[in-house]
């Protein structure tokens, strides 16, 4: 059960059974691997040791919104910039953004990881999730607390998972 707002404003409880699998479980494998600190790190950051990722779930008569969030780092949009740079994605002559820079980990290949694990590493993941709800009549989408920020810091970075009610049901 999840506890949410219909289109209507109205606020309760619904089941929202997904008709097809989805990409959650990745993303959560994501975060984990990315976005959570070691319980150690955690600490010295005076976050509770035990990191937390949620998903908000919001719903319409014509889409099941999902949104992904986790008390980690964040993303290192420097680190992600060098990459890019390093893989000639960036143009001379264009200006980019915050969001800009963090949309290059959608890109086929792109990684950060420093060490190939069972989860990351690879250069097989965001890009194959982003494809994958696009072809379901989805989408996948990098949201920042401030995307038009300047800077090439560590910003919290948030996925938004977009579902047409063809792949979905409410049961009440």
């Amino acid at each position: 059960m999840h506890h949410g707002t219909d289109s209507r404003g109205l606020h309760g409880y619904f089941q929202v059974g997904i008709a097809k699998s989805v990409p959650p479980p990745y993303l959560i494998r994501n975060s984990l691997d990315h976005g959570l600190e070691e319980p150690e790190e955690r600490r010295r950051k005076g976050k509770n040791p035990k990191g937390c990722i949620r998903m908000e779930m919001t719903l319409s008569q014509e889409t099941l919104n999902i949104l992904m969030t986790d008390d980690g780092r964040g993303i290192n949009l420097l680190k992600v910039w060098q990459r890019a740079l390093e893989r000639n994605l960036v143009h001379e002559d264009e200006s980019y953004t915050a969001i800009d820079v963090a949309n290059f980990i959608l890109t086929p290949g792109f990684s950060t990881a420093e060490k190939v694990t069972d989860i990351s590493g690879r250069g097989m993941g965001l890009d194959a999730v982003a494809n994958y709800l696009e072809k379901q009549g989805g989408s996948l989408e990098l949201v920042l607390e401030d995307p038009r920020a300047p800077h090439l810091g560590i910003v919290p970075l948030k996925f938004l998972i977009t579902l047409p009610s063809t792949h979905f049901q409410v049961v009440a």
